[in-house]
């Protein structure tokens, strides 16, 4: 990586993936600037965590305190050990100064080879602070360390998608499988997901679900995150006609009750509490009913 400021103007996806030697990666960068709209950052505080431990709580304060040129002197001084657990515990509380959690990275890296969660960490921080240039380098150091998993590109899409990049992350699950991780039906469920965690995304999760789906078997958890996003926003004819290809694709189960709540509550908070009672009937003869969500969804009808 050059200097990281340089790129933060920057979007898109840098690929195909470039070989950074991984004592390249993080060692060059004087500075991280972030954009000026998302100053100050709200991510959770070491300041306000009861479950830290002292020796994690002394290095965020100096990840806090200290000025980015002071943060590996800093460290050197305490002679606190770099061990990984003490990192990833670190960069969970890091989120809110991220040019002095890269600095730590860089320095505990000199001192042990990293945990692929701590890596899996690194990348939710630069990601989570829209550093996409620097989030890239990092997983292409990550793919030569043999590190990156599912987790790793969970997060990307996540970071892309809160970020209002929802075509960039599409773009990732597109080329994931040349970083060496699978394009499989997980995978799937997880960029869809990141989509619909954002509002009224719904229906362009649904775009990339039937893009996919001929090559891609979906299965419960992939049609009850696709009904969860329409009971969210509240589309009966959306959500019957999910529910219609599910039945159609992968049949009743006991172990799809999410998405039969879902489903039946999308009817009942859109006034089609008959249908959901004549749902409610078929899935009793499949010995598909909701279970504990039953109760809740009955006392809606009579609302």
């Amino acid at each position: 990586m050059e200097a990281m400021a340089e790129h933060l103007g920057r979007s898109g996806l840098r690929y195909p993936p470039k070989s950074v030697p991984s004592s390249q990666l993080l060692t060059n960068h004087a500075s991280l600037r972030l954009l000026p709209n998302l100053q100050p950052l709200q991510f959770p505080s070491h300041v306000h965590a009861n479950d830290i431990s002292p020796l994690a709580k002394t290095v965020c304060d100096i990840l806090a305190r200290a000025s980015p040129e002071e943060i590996e002197a800093s460290l050197d001084s305490t002679e606190i050990p770099a061990n990984p657990i003490l990192v990833e515990e670190v960069l969970k509380y890091s989120y809110n100064y991220p040019t002095s959690a890269v600095k730590f990275f860089r320095w505990a890296g000199q001192k042990h080879k990293h945990s692929a969660i701590a890596w899996n960490l690194m990348v939710d921080l630069l990601g989570k602070n829209q550093a996409f240039e620097q989030m890239w380098d990092a997983i292409r150091s990550m793919k030569r360390e043999g590190a990156l998993s599912m987790a790793t590109f969970a997060s990307v899409f996540s970071s892309y998608c809160s970020a209002g990049r929802v075509n960039e992350a599409v773009m990732s699950f597109d080329v994931m499988d040349q970083y060496g991780v699978e394009q499989d039906t997980v995978a799937v469920n997880s960029i869809l997901s990141a989509i619909c965690a954002e509002d009224m995304q719904t229906m362009r999760a649904l775009e990339v679900y039937d893009k996919i789906k001929g090559k891609i078997p979906p299965d419960g958890d992939t049609f009850a995150i696709l009904l969860e996003g329409w009971e969210k926003e509240g589309n009966v004819d959306k959500a019957k006609n999910t529910f219609g290809e599910m039945v159609a694709r992968i049949g009743w189960s006991s172990q799809n009750m999410s998405a039969y709540d879902a489903f039946l509550t999308t009817l009942v908070r859109g006034s089609h509490a008959e249908e959901a009672i004549k749902f409610l009937q078929v899935m009793k003869g499949k010995n598909c009913l909701p279970g504990v969500m039953l109760p809740r969804l009955l006392t809606r009808m009579m609302t």
